[in-house]
């Protein structure tokens, strides 16, 4: 994905990503896709109350439960993939599994 963007440095590209996707989540007609991606770039920025608050955009829209289960996967992939403070990723993905729960 970030290869696409054109951009030259992992800043760079993480940044064109969060337009395209804020972009994307803004249409009328968007589900919840572009908002859960927006959320974990939001969280590799990091912009922890931004992404906080994207997450509650998310889970208003009643997402199904694949999607919260991409959600999480995609996050412990970025945690992996690069540096993140594990103390507010942790709250984010317990968030989502609560989520799963009630499903």
């Amino acid at each position: 994905m970030m290869r696409l963007t054109g951009a030259s440095t992992q800043s760079e590209r993480w940044q064109r990503a969060r337009a395209n996707y804020e972009a994307q989540a803004g249409a009328a007609e968007a589900g919840d896709l572009p908002r859960s991606n927006l959320q974990v770039v939001l969280c590799a920025l990091p912009d922890w109350d931004r992404a906080e608050s994207q997450l509650e955009s998310f889970l208003s829209l009643a997402p199904p439960w694949h999607q919260i289960t991409e959600a999480v996967d995609d996050l412990e992939d970025l945690r992996r993939a690069v540096p993140v403070d594990a103390r507010r990723l942790a709250a984010i993905l317990g968030r989502l599994r609560q989520a799963l729960e009630r499903d």
